[in-house]
């Protein structure tokens, strides 16, 4: 009776601890990827507000170093984002950041369909994350070249969508 039985009584108990460690782990990273959709959205909003007086370049540029300082200052964001397929962001707070961005896109090309703009604000995001997923994987010194590069995909891209219905000029 003795060993065996009492391992058997106990895996229970360490089950529900299991399960209860995981559940309080998830509702952490919630909360805190809610926190910062809310802080990214601030942030961007903001953009938003320069964003006439903005170069589509110098829109791309701010809009790279915004995100990627987000990333920098919150590296735990990145990461949230690449865990386990048992947790997935609150879709209300996905749709509420890609929709500022979606606006913001559209208030620096008001002849964008509201669905083109939607699509434009799911890309742009990936494009940062794949930078900041490939810096984290390289060296330092290759970083600034990373960054370059990344910075001409997403500025060529959004020259494309946020010049599209304009007349050329």
């Amino acid at each position: 009776m003795g060993i065996a039985n009492a391992g058997v009584c106990q895996l229970p108990d360490f089950e529900r601890e299991t399960r209860s460690h995981n559940a309080n782990w998830l509702s952490a990273a919630a909360i805190l990827l809610a926190t910062y959709s809310e802080e990214l959205r601030a942030s961007l909003q903001s953009l938003m507000a320069e964003s006439e007086k903005l170069s589509v370049a110098q829109f791309t540029g701010s809009l790279i170093d915004r995100i990627a300082r987000f990333a920098q200052e919150r590296p735990a964001w990145l990461n949230l984002h690449a865990a386990s397929i048992l947790y997935r962001r609150d879709p209300a707070a996905r749709r509420a950041l890609r929709s500022t961005i979606a606006h913001m896109f559209r208030t620096k090309n008001p002849s964008l369909s509201s669905g083109r703009a939607l699509l434009a604000a799911n890309v742009a995001p990936q494009i940062v994350k794949a930078m900041r997923t490939l810096d984290s994987e390289s060296e330092a010194k290759a970083m600034p070249l990373i960054e370059a590069e990344f910075r001409k995909v997403l500025t060529s891209y959004l020259k494309g969508v946020l010049s599209e219905g304009k007349p050329a000029g």
